[in-house]
């Protein structure tokens, strides 16, 4: 997967609320691009067989 560009990062922050001002994004798309990438690494053989748990919240 490439990494996130500062203009997709923005627009996933706004679709979530949250405004990232210009003198954070590049240091806020490093650190999203690296735990990308570290979790990309981890290997758990069986994994892809686990269904996905549902998450419920209360209102």
């Amino acid at each position: 997967m490439d990494e996130l560009s500062n203009e997709e990062i923005r627009t996933c922050a706004k679709l979530s609320g949250i405004d990232i001002p210009d003198h954070l994004l590049e240091q806020v798309g490093y650190n999203i691009n690296g735990t990308i990438k570290a979790l990309n690494s981890i290997q758990i053989s069986g994994l892809e067989n686990v269904e996905a748990l549902p998450i419920i919240t209360k209102d």
